[in-house]
């Protein structure tokens, strides 16, 4: 039988692994789940405390044999002393099926978009709101 002071350990051992690697990565945050070629994509992105923002930053999709890197543009000015700041990308490519994000040149979550149609209109954006039932 596990004592609860063993899977206290434990987790507090887990928690404190798990938050030295996250602090090593980039964090890519994005309201958006659907993408199509043209749309803006706004993403917000956290980067180490210890890390110094690159000159670039560049972000990759790929998806269904279709793959492309796009260089993010700041969207609120840059400042020099924010770990998180917005970005603004354009997408060129068209892309079917489910889309795979990333950075490129830093080591960073990835996250997934849906592919949308054109013709059928860009998906709204995600709402805060609690669905009525």
């Amino acid at each position: 039988m596990i004592k609860s002071s063993q899977l206290f350990a434990f987790v507090l051992a887990m928690t404190f692994s798990l938050s030295s690697f996250a602090a090593e990565r980039w964090l890519i945050v994005s309201e958006d789940i659907a993408i199509s070629a043209g749309q803006k994509l706004t993403l917000d992105i956290i980067k180490p405390s210890q890390a110094v923002w690159p000159q670039i930053l560049k972000l990759q999709l790929s998806g269904a044999g279709v793959t492309e890197e796009l260089e993010l543009t700041s969207h609120d000015g840059k400042q020099a002393d924010a770990d998180r700041r917005s970005f603004v990308v354009v997408t060129s490519k068209k892309y079917v099926g489910v889309v795979k994000a990333n950075l490129t040149g830093v080591e960073s979550n990835q996250f997934l978009l849906l592919a949308v149609d054109e013709a059928a209109g860009p998906l709204p954006r995600s709402s805060n709101r609690t669905p009525q039932w």
